[in-house]
């Protein structure tokens, strides 16, 4: 539960910090219309801010991996048995 908050916060925290790249972006976006920057300082924002959406991904599976573990944990695991083989038989009249 404690791994649980901790990560929580780090998801929350990576998406402020996302929300704080795409405003930047924008602002880029505006001063390169205007000529105040290079088409570069766009494209390195706007790869950071991909970096921070793949690190949400990761820091939400992480979440769910957490709560898999509590889940098997509480109910002491899943057992699952390999299906049955049985042979198909038609017959044709």
């Amino acid at each position: 539960m404690i791994r649980e908050a901790q990560q929580r916060e780090k998801t929350s925290s990576l998406e402020d910090q996302y929300q704080l790249a795409t405003q930047v972006i924008q602002r880029l976006r505006a001063r390169y219309i205007h000529g105040g920057t290079a088409y570069l300082d766009v494209l390195n924002a706007l790869s950071s801010q991909q970096g921070l959406e793949r690190q949400i991904l990761t820091a939400r599976r992480t979440l769910i991996d957490f709560r898999v573990d509590l889940a098997k944990a509480l109910a002491g695991g899943w057992q699952m048995t390999k299906p049955e083989i049985r042979e198909l038989t038609i017959s044709t009249g």
